[in-house]
């Protein structure tokens, strides 16, 4: 009897740490400033990366604030929204800075965004469950203009996140949001030679890959890691469309170990470079 009050009495402390350590409100707030390399984009050597990012999460939806630098020519004021389902979209440009604003809504309900195929794929190895969520798009046409680029980029975030976030369980989510900002930061800032590359190797779609790993036993309930991936794929956005995953960007996992080998091309929804957990 006693051994078994002591074994309730530590699995109620647990508990209790467990819950102290989840993001409870909705009034937390947490800045950071991203310094992602520059980015040659290859048309017109103009130079996008991300300056900062701010976020806001909760149980239920994630705010992010993205501040893209654009040293090119001066672009013309503009202001795109797009409302879905799943999230907003919402993108100012002026001068040579775009704003992003994206609030992404969790959901368990989510359904296939048209024209776009998007796919949610698990893995468990040793004392570990994996979720990866990939969305294939078409590439964007010459010309299109950075705030356009940058709304898409949007549109893939929120499509991603929503889905993989409501994948998991609300316990997961919560330590999972914040993990996957920074690596989101890092793809935003190849994004748009990303589809200046599908362009020029006439790859009709490009990829946007965003996952999460945890530890399955409950004791290393703070072991989650996030991994993100976009490149060219020599398929088509169709669902089932056969063909080659091309990196150009990752972040988060375990890049700093392979580098080299990460980047090359593979055939798996999966980089067996980067494999989970991550």
């Amino acid at each position: 009897m006693n051994k078994r009050r002591i074994i309730i009495g530590v699995f109620v402390a647990v508990m209790f740490i467990m819950l102290a350590l989840v993001p409870a409100a909705d009034n937390m707030h947490v800045s950071n400033k991203a310094q992602i390399g520059d980015l040659t984009t290859g048309q017109n050597q103009s130079l996008i990366k991300t300056e900062n990012y701010t976020y806001h999460f909760g149980r239920q939806e994630i705010n992010m604030n993205l501040t893209f630098i654009y040293s090119g020519n001066y672009m013309q004021s503009q202001h795109i929204v797009k409302t879905g389902n799943y999230g907003i979209v919402s993108v100012y440009s002026n001068g040579n800075r775009i704003y992003l604003n994206l609030t992404v809504k969790r959901t368990k309900d989510f359904k296939e965004v048209s024209g776009d195929c998007i796919g949610t794929y698990y893995k468990f190895p040793k004392n570990h469950e994996a979720v990866l969520s990939v969305i294939k798009i078409p590439a964007l046409s010459p010309g299109t203009s950075p705030a356009d680029i940058v709304a898409v980029f949007g549109e893939a975030v929120i499509a991603g996140s929503s889905n993989l976030l409501g994948a998991i369980s609300d316990f997961l989510a919560a330590l999972a949001d914040s993990a996957l900002v920074p690596v989101i930061a890092v793809l935003a800032a190849d994004y748009v030679a990303l589809n200046i590359y599908a362009d020029t190797q006439h790859d009709p779609t490009v990829y946007f890959d965003l996952g999460v790993s945890w530890d399955t036993q409950w004791w290393h309930f703070y072991d989650i890691g996030a991994y993100g991936e976009e490149g060219a794929f020599t398929g088509s956005p169709d669902s089932h469309s056969s063909g080659v995953y091309v990196p150009l960007a990752i972040g988060g996992g375990k890049f700093g170990k392979n580098p080299l080998f990460a980047m090359a091309p593979h055939k798996s929804v999966w980089n067996p470079f980067e494999e989970p957990p991550w």
